[in-house]
């Protein structure tokens, strides 16, 4: 096979040594082989260092690569808190539903975070962001399922208790964590201040900090048959937002490294300020690499990044592959790297509108080739004018970002900021109630999930063949 048909050798060598670290936390995950997967991993290692040929090495690699998967997933095996006195903190301001407090809890412990809820009386109302408690998880709640990591608990009114030593126990960064989101609760309550309905404050809360407990299941649903529920969930699109701000704030020279180590640091307290969702911490760390090791590269160095951070990510957490946030970020950012230089050279316009409308069809399309399999099959639904939607949401989106800082600032601009979001929401309200908006009750499998997805990458390879000879007849 001619080389130019193999983007992930050689130009992005570290893609399939991602995606076979990918293959084997699932396969161990399913499997369960205690300490089978060390001892092959051990054997196989010496074999590279013997291994003279580059073909043989590579396919060394690649083993190994899926034996410390399965590796890393089993030693993430945990026991069951159900039933266990724990000390926790509380890290999410509680939510009261119409029987039950729901948060999240850190146990420093363990170093494990697991979303409660507590029977609602006046004791639980009580709570806020930071409080320490001593927690006897009742039962399981059968969180966990499909493209949900963290498990969910039920606790009963005299099964917890205010106090504890949860605070000492904690680690720096999860002390920073903590101190970050408790400065996250204080700009939402300035985002509370605002004249703007509830609406509006559930969406600026999801789509510059991250919290998106007061989104209504309308609202919601709005963003989903438009296809826009993409900006609720904090991804790369919101954080090269605010790269590309720091970027310009830092005088436009990027190449100076104490302008890349600001810019870095300012991502990551942002991502702090978020509360680091998979999402987030991707895109910070894509960010992060790119900024410092390679400000000027370009098509495979990106896709290397990416498969750096997924690398990472994954064996500092691999029950992290699980969840959908994580799926979903990383092969549309994967199909946006892949696709996008193609979509590129089959056209070039030479008007600065026709090339901003080409380039966010191309991304909103790539993008969509990426997640379209993972959306339908733990959703089953695709939303027919995304295309469109991307058209109103991408640049309406970067100005709510950029405004919403001012806007807390100089309140005046809180009225074009509110402004704005309800232009958003009508827009969005407009698209969903157009004939044919979206498809529901897609039913697919798990391998057919992964037939669509070789049907998408043998796509990509006839798509390279082909471009060359399809752009010298474009205009």
């Amino acid at each position: 096979m001619p080389q130019t048909l193999l983007p992930a050798s050689g130009s992005a060598p570290l893609l399939p040594i991602a995606v076979c670290l990918m293959v084997g936390i699932a396969v161990g995950s399913s499997l369960h082989l205690p300490f089978a997967p060390v001892w092959l991993l051990v054997v196989c290692l010496p074999l590279f260092v013997v291994a003279r040929r580059p073909l043989l090495q590579s396919i060394i690699i690649y083993v190994c690569s899926t034996l410390l998967g399965m590796t890393l997933s089993e030693w993430q095996h945990e026991e069951p808190l159900e039933g266990k006195t724990l000390e926790a903190v509380v890290m999410s301001e509680p939510a009261e539903r119409p029987k039950t407090m729901g948060m999240m809890l850190l146990v420093p412990s363990t170093g494990e975070s697991v979303r409660c809820y507590l029977k609602k009386d006046h004791d639980s109302r009580s709570l806020k962001l930071g409080d320490a408690v001593v927690v006897r998880l009742s039962h399981k709640m059968g969180g966990e399922g499909k493209g949900r990591r963290l498990a969910m608990y039920y606790v009963k009114s005299g099964d917890w208790q205010l106090g504890g030593t949860a605070h000492k126990q904690m680690s720096r960064v999860e002390g920073s964590r903590l101190f970050f989101l408790k400065q996250r609760h204080r700009l939402l309550q300035r985002y509370q201040a605002l004249e703007g309905s509830d609406d509006v404050y559930g969406i600026l809360a999801a789509m510059t900090l991250g919290d998106k407990s007061s989104l209504t299941k309308e609202t919601q649903e709005i963003y989903n048959i438009s296809g826009a529920s993409h900006v609720l969930a904090l991804s790369g699109l919101h954080l090269g937002i605010v790269y590309m701000l720091l970027t310009w704030l830092m005088l436009g020279r990027p190449h100076f490294m104490f302008s890349q180590v600001v810019i870095v640091s300012a991502l990551w307290a942002f991502a702090l300020l978020t509360g680091l969702s998979p999402s987030v911490t991707r895109s910070a760390t894509m960010f992060s690499i790119y900024a410092i090791f390679a400000p000027r590269s370009r098509g495979r160095a990106s896709i290397n990044v990416l498969a750096f951070a997924a690398i990472v990510m994954l064996i500092a957490e691999p029950r992290m592959l699980f969840e959908v946030g994580f799926q979903m970020s990383f092969s549309a950012v994967l199909a946006i790297l892949l696709f996008m230089p193609l979509f590129e050279k089959l056209w070039q316009p030479r008007h600065r509108l026709t090339q901003w409308l080409w380039g966010t069809i191309s991304m909103t399309v790539a993008a969509q080739l990426g997640t379209m399999p993972i959306v339908i099959y733990y959703f089953g639904r695709f939303s027919t004018w995304f295309i469109l939607t991307n058209l109103i949401v991408i640049p309406a989106a970067s100005i709510i970002i950029l405004m919403s800082l001012p806007a807390i600032v100089f309140p005046p601009l809180g009225k074009m900021l509110v402004w704005t979001v309800e232009a958003l929401n009508h827009s969005l309200s407009a698209i969903a109630s157009l004939p044919y908006s979206s498809i529901d009750g897609i039913r697919i499998s798990g391998i057919q999930v992964a037939l669509i997805y070789v049907l998408i990458v043998t796509l990509y390879l006839m798509a390279r063949v082909l471009t060359p000879y399809i752009s010298k007849k474009m205009p």
